[in-house]
């Protein structure tokens, strides 16, 4: 199987949707349609290394290069899935931060990670 048909089938396996997908990869719900379909050829490297690791998969068994492996998805942990998305979305909004906010959030998680080591 090529790339785009198994966007499609890890996706699936790992229960995603196209939309949480597009939020993971930073790009429209479309964008991802256009993947599997193969509407679009010139994935960028970054984007099929970041569907390889949402995945679980290398990104040679992404693209088909690795035939010895091809579709054998390691068993994903719905926690590192969800792990993904919300660093993914934790690093969109601090991009979208200006610099004292983004001081202000660091100093937040200190904080939170502070108050956690206490907890333990």
């Amino acid at each position: 199987m090529g790339l785009k048909e198994n966007i499609k089938l890890y996706r699936k396996n790992c229960g995603l949707t196209l939309e949480e997908v597009a939020k993971y990869l930073d790009v429209s719900r479309q964008t991802v349609q256009k993947y599997e379909s193969g509407v679009v050829l010139n994935i960028s490297s970054d984007k099929i290394e970041k569907m390889a690791k949402l995945f679980n998969v290398s990104p040679a068994q992404l693209i088909g290069w690795d035939i010895s492996n091809n579709n054998k998805q390691k068993s994903p942990m719905p926690e590192s899935i969800e792990e993904n998305l919300k660093t993914a979305e934790l690093k969109k909004l601090l991009n979208n931060l200006n610099p004292d906010k983004i001081d202000e959030a660091l100093a937040y998680v200190k904080f939170l990670y502070h108050q956690q080591q206490s907890d333990s």
